[in-house]
């Protein structure tokens, strides 16, 4: 059995050598991993294309002529892969500890396994978001935080992070790959609810893991409302009124709202109500 990674870039040549050399670090699998980058039609493809030749030879590069979206950007390199299982990557995940061999291990004695979720790890010592809630309201994000502290995952209830998964290439390709229409975010859940309705099972290795740090990534309210109207599109995919989701959103932002506004955090208050304005007007 081969493992392919796949991992879609978009000016992204200052973070993917340090991704890979953890990649090839803990590479425990040998000449079983195969490693695809696609390239979403960059502006650095130039310094990325110069760091694969000259240090990473044997990794294989693809370069999008247009940027038509996360999703589109895997399944391409998902298209040109060779292996039997896709571990699908951002390109600025870092590894810390061999994981290929256990995931290819339980995929050959679990057949039925769909997709392997991992922990997610802020630094080495701090997890951070390994799953994502489905159903969004104030009473699921508490739900929420209390599942991640006893680190806690079910499957009708939560995602995996899309940040670094594996799943079966079988599976992928039978459930119609990545959504094309979603250009970022929400593609994990999309592709979560079309796995559910498979006779398969989805896996949370609890003792694999990788770090995907987000939180020094700041409040961006152009990405928030970005997300939000992929979340509506996969939510009414799956039979979820857009109003309930808009209302649900609204609810949790005003709840982020106030608890900025307790502890004396006016600025972000103030981008809260640029979010919150944001929702309302996609009514």
């Amino acid at each position: 059995m081969k493992l392919s990674i796949i991992i879609v870039t978009y000016n992204s040549s200052s973070l993917i050598k340090t991704c890979l050399q953890s990649v090839f670090k803990f590479n425990d699998i040998g000449d079983q991993l195969e490693v695809i980058i696609v390239d979403n039609n960059s502006g650095d493809f130039n310094e990325l294309s110069e760091i694969v030749t000259k240090e990473f030879s044997n990794v294989k590069l693809i370069s999008n002529a247009e940027n038509k979206g996360y999703g589109q950007g895997n399944n391409v390199g998902v298209r040109n892969s060779t292996g039997d299982t896709i571990l699908i990557m951002n390109p600025d995940v870092i590894l810390f500890k061999p994981i290929f061999n256990s995931i290819l291990s339980t995929f050959t004695a679990n057949p039925e396994t769909l997709l392997i979720g991992m922990k997610q790890y802020e630094t080495t010592n701090k997890l951070g978001q390994s799953f994502l809630m489905l159903n969004s309201s104030p009473i699921d994000l508490f739900i929420h935080k209390i599942c991640k502290k006893i680190d806690f995952y079910s499957s009708k209830m939560f995602c995996f992070s899309g940040a670094c998964f594996a799943i079966s290439k079988d599976a992928f390709t039978k459930v119609g790959m990545f959504d094309e229409n979603i250009f970022l975010y929400s593609e994990e859940r999309d592709l979560h609810y079309r796995l559910l309705k498979l006779n398969g099972t989805i896996i949370y290795k609890k003792d694999l893991g990788y770090i995907h740090p987000v939180e020094d990534r700041g409040f961006n309210v152009t990405s928030i409302i970005r997300a939000m109207k992929s979340l509506i599109y996969v939510n009414e995919k799956s039979g979820r009124s857009k109003d309930v989701t808009i209302q649900n959103e609204l609810n949790i932002y005003k709840v982020l709202k106030l608890k900025a506004r307790l502890l004396g955090r006016k600025n972000e208050v103030d981008q809260l109500d640029l979010v919150i304005q944001g929702i309302k007007n996609m009514n």
